[in-house]
């Protein structure tokens, strides 16, 4: 929570003061397919990238009328040593996976707040 709520946060609450004064500004945040869907990332990680995805969509609300951009990219699983097995052999996984457009049907987090 610390890195991946808290971080982000603290970072933006450092840069916007600055994009405010000068009117423009684009924020890229990193989310995950976490923060859509349940998986191996656990309930502390996905609820932390949730709180990234949303966080972020509040932000394109609350300063695109100031010229500030607010944007995430929710990546999903890679195949690492550390989730090797759980891709191979998952059915969550794959029926996650072929879910994936049904989700971001629902969840758009990549539009930012117009006037």
């Amino acid at each position: 929570m610390d890195i991946n709520i808290k971080g982000v946060y603290r970072i933006t609450n450092q840069v916007l003061p600055q994009m405010i004064e000068q009117g423009k500004g684009t924020i890229i945040n990193i989310a995950s397919i976490g923060a859509f869907v349940a998986g191996g990332g656990g309930a502390a990680y996905t609820s932390a990238k949730h709180a990234v995805a949303r966080y972020t969509k509040q932000l394109s609300f609350d300063y695109g009328h100031k010229g500030i951009r607010a944007n995430a990219i929710a990546p999903g699983a890679i195949e690492t040593e550390m989730t090797k097995h759980f891709i191979k052999h998952s059915l969550l996984f794959i029926y996650n996976y072929l879910n994936l457009f049904v989700i971001f049907s629902k969840y758009i987090i990549i539009t930012p707040y117009t006037k």
